[in-house]
């Protein structure tokens, strides 16, 4: 469903079962990846709440893009490549219940998070490559062809996916819509 969003109409998540499925191998293209929004969570986190996810499990390999909130507010970008997994987390948190810009920029050697425009120093990554046939989502993670977990509680706004990473400029451009 949709509601009154920061920007025009805002994607609603109920938490429990509500996703967005972006399709399967859509960006298993990219070598670099960004991703911005504006997110309003209902309540604060009492677990991991996804805001996209690209990650598959498969022949006891992970590999993908993750990008989730903490139960302590904090963003965190999880890269996998070849069973490498890395969890990069902000030092930044965000507030329950008020509009949040959220842009994250992965290379293959990077990741940068930033929240309302204040962008982090990048840190390093262990790089990040997909299967084939991996099932990309807004708002929930996939564990399984099947099984889904991780449900965003609240609203999503202006998502872009960009295949490069932004700048900080660019960043505070999205911020200060």
């Amino acid at each position: 469903t949709y509601a009154t969003g920061y920007i025009d109409k805002a994607a609603v998540f109920n938490g429990s079962s509500s996703k967005i499925v972006l399709g399967t191998n859509t960006f298993n293209s990219l070598t670099s990846f960004s991703f911005s929004c504006w997110v309003n969570l209902n309540n604060a986190p009492t677990g991991y709440e996804y805001l996209f996810d690209g990650w598959d499990y498969q022949s006891a390999n992970s590999r993908g893009i993750g990008i989730r909130i903490n139960q302590s507010g904090n963003i965190q970008a999880q890269t996998g490549f070849s069973n490498s997994v890395t969890t990069i987390t902000s030092s930044g948190t965000i507030t329950y219940g008020v509009w949040t810009h959220i842009a994250v920029s992965i290379t293959q050697s990077n990741t940068t998070i930033s929240i309302n425009g204040n962008t982090e120093s990048p840190q390093s990554n262990g790089g990040f490559d997909f299967h084939t046939g991996t099932a990309y989502h807004l708002g929930a993670f996939i564990y399984t062809t099947s099984f889904y977990e991780y449900f965003l509680d609240g609203k999503l706004d202006q998502v872009r996916i960009f295949d490069r990473a932004l700048d900080s400029g660019e960043v505070t451009q999205l911020a200060n819509e």
